[in-house]
């Protein structure tokens, strides 16, 4: 007999206070095509709940604000830093895919080959975020010129090998 995961789909309890006095939510997501139901405190982020309870850990927690880019997500298709939403915010079933899921996706596969080629991967802190970004834009059939780039590396912080490296391995991506 299996053990059941913490995480199986079980009806929500209706909202009630914990032990510190804050106030637990019932969260049902889809977290990379799995149906997650959850109770979490109101305010925990959605990258603790990503990376603590559910062990995601390409979800990386940097700088609180949205920033650095390395706990970009996608939530019903859009990017998302998952640091300035608690995870009890979004509407129930929300689509969440973190680069776990996207492993398997070739367009992905080909932007990291990229990254690794123009070696702008040293701390890989702002790296799944950029993937997840990338996975969006090729999805939304987006041509990935000078100013997709740009957009898509305003978010991201690289303290390691800055923003060239990064470009070139976006734009030499195939």
């Amino acid at each position: 007999m299996s053990a059941k995961s913490p995480f199986e789909n079980r009806p929500p309890e209706a909202p009630h206070e914990a032990s510190d006095g804050g106030f637990v939510v019932p969260c049902t997501l889809h977290v990379n095509g799995e149906a997650v139901c959850v109770e979490v405190e109101r305010s925990l982020p959605l990258d603790a709940l990503l990376r603590r309870t559910l062990a995601l850990k390409s979800v990386l927690h940097g700088c609180e604000r949205g920033t650095c880019g390395s706990c970009r997500v996608l939530v019903d298709g859009e990017v998302l830093s998952a640091c300035t939403r608690s995870a009890s915010s979004l509407p129930p079933g929300a689509r969440v895919e973190t680069a776990e899921s996207l492993q398997d996706n070739e367009r992905m596969r080909t932007v990291l080959r990229a990254f690794v080629r123009e070696r702008s991967t040293r701390c890989a802190l702002c790296l799944s975020g950029l993937a997840a970004m990338a996975v969006h834009l090729d999805r939304e059939g987006k041509t990935f010129d000078e100013t997709a780039i740009d957009a898509l590396l305003e978010g991201a912080h690289c303290a390691c090998t800055g923003r060239g490296s990064l470009r070139r391995a976006l734009l030499t991506r195939e």
